[in-house]
């Protein structure tokens, strides 16, 4: 994917560049298209005027978007963040217009907010810890599977108070943890430790039912037992007490078609296709480049013959 910059927000990267003596060109752009998200800016393409087209061109999409597996662009994550910001599953053209609407809304904001402001005491590195920690604030939308899908659902964040006993300390007293009191840490995350049958398993189903009921089975969350120790009598009674369902994907298969996030539209089906293919390359590193031709082959032949309705993943098995 090519995208060029204007002059002017070329001259603010370079600028920005300078004083944080950033090495990569591609850095600024990150952080001010974050920027420009995370204070949920919206931008209506029929009415929004253009950068212009007259600064440096960005022709590798890794110098701009960066890389993460394998060398591999990181371009779909930015899609998937726009796709997820306008609730549609954008064309290349419409993502290239947006993505240089928000990169310049979040440069144009960064320059102002850091300007006359006494960066010798450090102000500016202190500002960009704070756009960093904020991160991309995407959690007051309700998450967006597809638009081709036959069922969306739709997730809402979970904004009381959600405490749970994790023990009791040597004074017999519990141990309460919040753990989305963020004033308090950093993250929502909890890591688990230990040799195998200490209890491990039991713990996290024991914190998820606490969780569960005491946001009154609001808080959803998924479980997966990867190792298949548990079966649906066994299970039962953690289910049923966290209004859950049981998928056995392994013998029963799951109702989803990833195939779904593909533009139907005919001008557009190619890009969508390819765009595809290479999200499933970035989360198998070990896929070649002759494994890539042949599922983009098989997908286009198999879209080419339905036409106007979603492929089945079954169907490409069939015909590879």
């Amino acid at each position: 994917m090519r995208i060029k910059l204007s002059k002017q927000n070329d001259d603010i990267i370079q600028k920005l560049k300078n004083l944080y003596k950033f090495e990569y060109e591609g850095t600024l752009p990150r952080i001010a298209f974050a920027y420009s998200i995370q204070l949920n800016k919206t931008f209506d393409l029929e009415n929004s005027v253009l950068p212009a087209s007259d600064g440096r061109d960005f022709r590798d999409d890794k110098g701009l978007f960066g890389t993460i597996i394998d060398a591999r662009s990181n371009y779909p994550i930015y899609k998937a963040i726009l796709d997820q910001h306008y609730n549609k599953n954008l064309v290349e053209e419409e993502f290239s217009k947006l993505f240089r609407l928000h990169l310049s809304h979040g440069l144009e904001k960064m320059n102002t907010d850091l300007q006359d402001k006494n960066i010798t005491h450090g102000y500016h590195v202190n500002y960009l810890m704070k756009l960093v920690k904020n991160g991309l604030d995407l959690q007051n939308n309700p998450v967006f599977i597809s638009p081709h899908a036959s069922t969306n659902f739709n997730i809402e964040e979970y904004k009381e108070p959600l405490k749970f006993i994790l023990g009791i300390n040597e004074n017999k007293e519990s141990v309460e943890i919040c753990i989305n009191d963020l004033r308090e840490y950093d993250s929502r995350n909890i890591a688990i430790a230990g040799m195998a049958g200490s209890g491990k398993t039991q713990l996290i189903k024991d914190i998820l039912l606490q969780i569960s009921q005491n946001s009154g089975n609001k808080l959803k969350f998924i479980f997966f037992d990867y190792k298949g120790e548990g079966n649906t009598e066994q299970l039962k009674p953690f289910l049923n007490a966290t209004n859950t369902q049981f998928i056995d994907i392994v013998n029963a298969g799951f109702d989803f078609n990833p195939l779904t996030a593909i533009n139907l539209e005919e001008r557009q089906r190619v890009f969508s296709i390819k765009a595809f293919v290479d999200t499933v390359a970035m989360f198998v590193p070990s896929i070649g480049v002759k494994q890539k031709n042949s599922l983009q082959t098989v997908i286009t032949e198999l879209f080419e013959k339905k036409k106007k309705i979603h492929i089945q993943i079954l169907q490409t098995f069939q015909i590879a």
